[in-house]
Formats: C-alpha cells, structure tokens, sequence
C-alpha cells in the first residue's frame, strides 16, 4: 500500500519546460506518474500539486478500505498511472474542494477499459458534482457547488456530433469537429466561464480533446449562473458506482476559465507528456 512519491516510470525524457502548472490558478494536481510502488500496489495516499496545498491530498476512501483502494499500473499508459478498477475504487481529497467565482477547468489524462459503462471522474458525496462520462462516452458535466438553487441541472454533450434526446443536453456540432472517444489513452479539458451563451443564463462550457479541438459548447447553456465545481472523490461517484474502470494518468482544476490558447497549449503537453496518438 503505497503513495506519494517523486520518480518518474516509463516513457520518454519529458519537456521539463512547461507543465500543467506553468499555466496560473492549478489548484488540485494530481500527476500519478510520480507514484512510487510496484506495479499492482494499493494507493492509500497521494499529495495534491497544486496550489491549494496539503489540504486536498488524497487519502483512503472513507470506510471503504481494501476492496476499493485503486493500484499502481506499468503497463496501460507510457507512464505510471493509477487504475480504478470496477469495483468501485475511489479516492478521497482530505477536504471538500470547491470553485470560486463560477469560473473553472478540469483536465484529465486517461485510459478506459471501456467505452460501454458510464465512468466518472470526480465529484463530491451527493452526486450534485460530478465530471464524466455516460453512454458509451458521451461527457456529462454537473456542476451545483455553492450555488443559491439546490439542484443543477445535468449536461450532456455528444462529441460525436450525434443527436441527443435529453432536454438539458448539447449537440457535439456545436464544436469545431465531430470526435469519438475510445478505449485508448485520451485528454479531456472542459472549461466553464461565468457568462452565459446564446441565452446569457448560467456558465458558457466548452469542451476540448486531446488534440485542443473544441469538440462541444454549451451555446444554450442550462447550469445556473452561480454554480461552481465541488469535488471530493476521484474515480467514481457518491455511492462507488459508475467508477472509471480504467486508468488516470494525470487530472487537475483551475480556479479559472482557460482561454482557448491555454487549453490547446495543455492539450499539447499532455499529449506529448504522455505519448498519446
């Protein structure tokens, strides 16, 4: 049972000239390829990078113990990374972590074992927040951290450019292409402005690939204006279902929108950070 550490296993030489940090406000910053263990080792621990400190390190999920804990794995990506499996591995943050100003971005390197199962993330205990996919991959978003209504609406989005039936979803036309997410190591940035879109109600979401493309916007958005992001768990929601069912490379929040050049600008590192095609 294993955590914090500060090698690096795998992979190629890495660009020590920019990293996530390099861009302003990361405050949660989990970067798994610094793991120390042996492949197949439970992870009890892991410190937070970002600049919000030791106060949102990740710890043992609370009364779960062994059967939930995640493992160290050598092999599913270039670098070290840290697998969920399907049993409703989770990790807790030390405290609840929440946005301010209805402004942030998320970003995640991973690796699904599979495009069927709905898969999250991050969120927090009552399922309010969460960050993931359902349906075969299509990104859902639910943001309801600190807001005045006691609900927030769900968001999906089909990057894939197909329809979607639900009333509080967005067309993946409204990108700049049409995008599928598989089974191989991919990057998703989604980012949330506290200005509205088409309609000037709730926060403009804009959703990036690995390759910076912007594969969905929220043009009608339907998440209220004050929502911010919540987060207390990693790799499944409240109640352990839903896990990712797969590997985490590397995930963080900015308490901040990135503009468009940032996210392309991460996009590039992550991908070549972590040698993904």
């Amino acid at each position: 049972m294993l955590g914090l550490g500060n090698s690096i296993t795998g992979g190629a030489a890495l660009d020590t000239a920019f990293t996530a940090a390099s861009i302003s406000s990361l405050d949660l910053w989990y970067d798994f390829s610094l793991l120390s263990g042996s492949d197949g080792d439970d992870v009890t621990g892991f410190a937070n990078g970002g600049n919000a400190g030791s106060n949102y390190n990740l710890v043992d999920d609370e009364g779960q113990g062994a059967a939930n804990r995640p493992q160290i794995n050598d092999s599913e990506m270039s670098l070290r990374s840290l697998h969920f499996g399907s049993g409703g591995d989770r990790m807790n943050l030390d405290n609840t972590y929440i946005t301010t100003d209805n402004t942030f971005s998320f970003f995640v390197v991973y690796h699904g074992d599979t495009t069927d199962a709905d898969t999250f993330f991050a969120g927090e205990g009552s399922a309010l927040n969460r960050i993931g996919f359902t349906n075969q991959k299509n990104i859902f978003t639910r943001f309801n951290g600190a807001a005045s209504s006691p609900t927030n609406a769900g968001q999906n989005c089909k990057p894939d450019g197909t329809e979607v039936t639900n009333g509080n979803a967005i067309d993946g036309g409204d990108g700049d292409v049409s995008y599928t997410f598989s089974t191989d190591p991919e990057i998703l940035i989604i980012t949330r402005s506290a200005s509205g879109g088409a309609t000037g109600n709730g926060g403009l979401i804009r959703y990036f690939n690995k390759n910076g493309a912007l594969v969905c916007t929220s043009t009608n958005p339907v998440t209220q204006s004050d929502a911010n992001f919540q987060v207390k768990e990693l790799g499944a929601i409240n109640n352990g279902s839903s896990d990712i069912e797969g590997c985490i490379g590397e995930m963080g929040i900015y308490n901040k929108t990135l503009t468009d050049a940032e996210a392309i600008q991460l996009a590039a590192h992550l991908k070549s950070k972590w040698s993904v095609s």
